[in-house]
């Protein structure tokens, strides 16, 4: 049995990440690009091309468009050459935002490089 709710969106055939996939991870996780594609989002008159990001060790294979706000944030973090992110962490998170009348689920980008935790040896382990 799973503890505590489990948002419907995460069973739904969703292509890309949602702010309701950080809901196992406290609404938080920190990730290293794995790689950066040009894709085509939306539908209709309203599709764009916009970033996708993929990450390490994400087993749903799923990518988070990244918008605007989101790759400013990153651009500031690591240049605006998208193969220069490759390899480095970025911590998302999900939040809200306006969208027309509403607000809405999104995930945006912490302004700052993740913290990287270095593994501790125990008393058994013993460092290369």
């Amino acid at each position: 049995m799973t503890e505590g709710p489990i948002d419907y969106r995460t069973m739904l055939d969703k292509e890309h990440l949602g702010a309701w996939d950080l809901a196992a991870t406290g609404g938080e996780k920190s990730l290293v690009i794995e790689r950066v594609e040009a894709g085509i989002v939306g539908r209709d008159d309203k599709k764009r091309r916009k970033p996708i990001l993929f990450f390490a060790g994400v087993k749903s294979g799923k990518g988070m468009v990244c918008n605007v706000t989101n790759c400013r944030t990153i651009a500031a973090l690591y240049g605006t050459d998208t193969r220069e992110w490759v390899g480095k962490a970025i911590t998302i998170y999900a939040a809200k935002t306006q969208f027309g009348s509403e607000q809405v689920d999104c995930i945006r980008v912490r302004p700052t490089v993740p913290k990287r935790r270095e593994p501790r040896a125990t008393s058994e382990e013993v460092p290369p």
